[in-house]
């Protein structure tokens, strides 16, 4: 009986490592499908950028707690800090962060601190210009970090940059449009197509995170807008949703 009963346990922890793995297995198909939809608009790729905000709670933290959590983070990433930090008070908030600018990627870190209370947010922002998929990669590894430190929440966004020569008609816009809608499996939730104002709300279950926009879930958001001073049209895809001016 014992015997029978430790081969039960054995399979049964077999299958939860297999579903483990089907899990992540997924996730990672999932990621790259959002990578592969862009790249197939055949634009020219300009940046990609990860952006997480973090509420990291209400708690005391001295100037050498604030520049040990920064460093945490910043190592999962193999940022080097130089401990070239900075500062910046404003009427609501005091702020300490690293900037590090480099031919393929611009990073930021930054911890704000609310005055007058112990309550303090993390905010990353990493532009990366020459590889996509490492957008994705640097994702799972911020992510895993904040739930290492057990933040209260947060909130991540991806975004993909890129342009096309000239100035699109309404016609093309709409073609790259529905084959990015199509790619990604989603549902249009809300939109507007004009000449001069042109965004897409929408919605895919190949992404966990969303936002809920008039009690209609959205995780998918494209743009495009035409740039007159270089004659280029600007593509943007953003998840969930873009919370940048373009």
């Amino acid at each position: 009986m014992k015997k029978i009963k430790m081969i039960i346990y054995i399979i049964g922890v077999l299958w939860i490592s297999v579903f483990a793995q089907l899990m992540v297995n997924t996730l990672y198909k999932n990621n790259n499908r959002i990578v592969d939809a862009f790249a197939g608009t055949n634009s020219q790729i300009a940046q990609s950028e990860i952006k997480v905000i973090a509420d990291y709670g209400s708690k005391y933290l001295s100037r050498q707690d604030k520049e040990d959590l920064i460093n945490y983070i910043a190592s999962s990433i193999q940022l080097k800090t130089d401990n070239s930090y900075k500062t910046q008070d404003t009427d609501t908030a005091n702020e300490i962060s690293i900037e590090k600018l480099s031919k393929n990627a611009d990073t930021k870190i930054k911890l704000l601190s609310l005055k007058g209370e112990t309550e303090h947010y993390i905010v990353i922002d990493l532009n990366v210009y020459d590889n996509m998929k490492s957008v994705m990669s640097y994702k799972k590894i911020l992510e895993g970090k904040l739930n290492e430190l057990k933040v209260k929440d947060y909130q991540t966004t991806i975004l993909f940059h890129g342009y096309y020569n000239g100035k699109l008609t309404n016609d093309e816009k709409n073609q790259i449009t529905d084959e990015l809608i199509d790619n990604l499996d989603a549902k249009i939730v809300t939109q507007n197509r004009g000449s001069d104002v042109y965004t897409v709300y929408a919605y895919t279950g190949l992404i966990d995170e969303y936002i809920t926009v008039a009690k209609s879930k959205v995780n998918v958001n494209i743009a495009i807008s035409y740039n007159e001073q270089n004659d280029q049209t600007e593509l943007y895809l953003a998840t969930p949703v873009i919370n940048s001016d373009y």
